[in-house]
């Protein structure tokens, strides 16, 4: 029975609406959540170093707090979770790109509050599009981000 959901394009277009509604609504509520995803066509820019690349996991949490929270964002077809992420002992800056339908749980607290069950279900791919935002430095979005907390205002002296 569970092949036949899984097999079916409804049923897993259903389940990524319902992924792309879960993750919107963490963002618009300023609820910080984490995703499971095989990180195989999860797409880094600038790409990972060898060295930070070699210890990320077939299947890893990403955990959206705080500046990673605060920059992501679903693109304009609605298709793809992107988050600035630090990664290794000096945090190389990343800018993340997760396609929903491949987000295999959503996490809040340590508790899954949402699983996929069609995630990572062979079918033809999405293109991913990079961003539909103007081109802007990570230094810059790090400030737009830092700036548009009023409270943040005292550090421009």
């Amino acid at each position: 029975m569970l092949e036949k959901l899984i097999g079916s394009d409804r049923f897993c277009d259903m389940m990524e609406k319902n992924t792309r509604e879960n993750v919107a609504f963490m963002l618009e509520n300023g609820i910080e959540f984490g995703v499971i995803c095989s990180t195989e066509e999860v797409l880094f820019e600038p790409p990972l170093p060898p060295e930070i690349k070699k210890n990320i996991k077939p299947i890893a949490l990403f955990v959206l707090s705080n500046y990673s929270f605060e920059s992501a964002y679903i693109d304009d077809d609605g298709g793809t979770l992107f988050f600035e992420a630090g990664f290794g002992p000096d945090n190389y800056a990343s800018l993340v790109a997760i396609e929903l339908r491949d987000i295999i749980q959503i996490v809040v607290e340590d508790t899954p509050v949402y699983i996929n069950v069609c995630a990572g279900r062979q079918r033809a791919k999405k293109e991913v599009k990079k961003t539909k935002e103007p081109e802007i430095s990570t230094a810059d979005r790090s400030m737009e981000k830092l700036l548009s907390r009023p409270e943040n205002k005292k550090f421009l002296k």
